[in-house]
């Protein structure tokens, strides 16, 4: 198994536990989920669009390139086209370093179980 590393680590101790950023995460992957699942989408192609649109939406929420005109083909505004400087050149790198994939693993997973306890309660089976 593969030992997470600690961007990873961070960004998904934050999705997991602020309740905004979990439910917006949460309902950005169903958006997704449900849009593949209507071309009849493989597993694979879920989580690499999941990936894709989480890290789209972190680095558009990114302060650091707040004002940045230019959004890339996946829509986010990465910090090589806005700031300059030591910082944003961190927080970059450390933003290139999150194991997308695995975030959206544990996201798919996180909608999954809830979609699943939602179903059970309202049919009676808790």
């Amino acid at each position: 198994m593969q030992k997470e590393n600690h961007q990873t680590y961070l960004v998904s101790l934050w999705m997991d536990s602020d309740e905004e950023m979990r439910r917006d995460a949460q309902e950005l992957t169903r958006s997704i989920l449900d849009e593949f699942h209507a071309f009849g989408a493989a597993e694979l192609q879920n989580k690499r669009a999941v990936a894709r649109g989480l890290k789209a939406w972190i680095l558009d929420g990114n302060p650091l390139s707040a004002g940045v005109d230019e959004p890339d083909e996946w829509g986010s505004r990465p910090l090589s086209r806005g700031l300059q400087g030591l910082y944003p050149d961190l927080l970059s790198d450390a933003l290139e370093g999150v194991d997308w994939s695995r975030i959206a693993r544990s996201q798919i997973d996180a909608v999954r179980d809830f979609d699943f306890e939602n179903h059970e309660a309202r049919n009676g089976r808790c």
